[in-house]
């Protein structure tokens, strides 16, 4: 199956593998509580992520924003698994301001070769996990701390380490 895009640069289209591959990616998202508060909507032109409000969590999150940044997440992993597929999607986040479940639309712009980031960046989020477990209550090594504090940040995150405690900020 092929998805056409009548707006697209060069008549390009995403097929039906990697939106598959896009849609692994951006599932692996953390979310608040794990609940996964979006849906994917394939439509002829593209994909759509919609806030999923039978999710929401009424009594953590009453207003929704926790449930609209993990939409975010989702997002950001799904322009990830694209870019890993050898494409560019523009993205229109909050498209219609009448369809506030609307979170985001991506359509296809051309195809481009992947970089070693944008695989770095779909096999990081394809190992993540939570866990919710305590933190030992051992102090962090020096060790670590200095490799961190070392660590050059990525394309879209700092490190600060505030001692006692390392903090990373993204």
């Amino acid at each position: 199956m092929t998805m056409r895009t009548p707006d697209s640069a060069a008549g390009d289209s995403f097929d039906l593998g990697s939106v598959e591959a896009a849609v692994a990616v951006a599932i692996r998202a953390p979310s608040i509580y794990n609940t996964q508060p979006w849906w994917w909507d394939l439509r002829s032109d593209g994909l759509d992520l919609r806030a999923d409000r039978s999710r929401q969590l009424a009594v953590v999150d009453p207003d929704g924003h926790s449930l609209l940044i993990s939409c975010g997440a989702s997002l950001a992993l799904a322009k990830y698994g694209f870019q890993a597929a050898g494409w560019r999607a523009a993205i229109a986040r909050l498209p219609d301001p009448a369809d506030p479940d609307l979170v985001a639309r991506l359509r296809p712009l051309d195809r481009a070769q992947p970089t070693r980031a944008d695989l770095d960046r779909v096999a990081a989020a394809q190992r993540r996990q939570s866990d919710r477990r305590p933190y030992k209550p051992e102090p962090v090594p020096e060790k670590v701390i200095d490799h961190l504090r070392d660590s050059p940040p990525g394309p879209t995150s700092t490190s600060s380490l505030r001692w006692p405690s390392p903090t990373l900020i993204t």
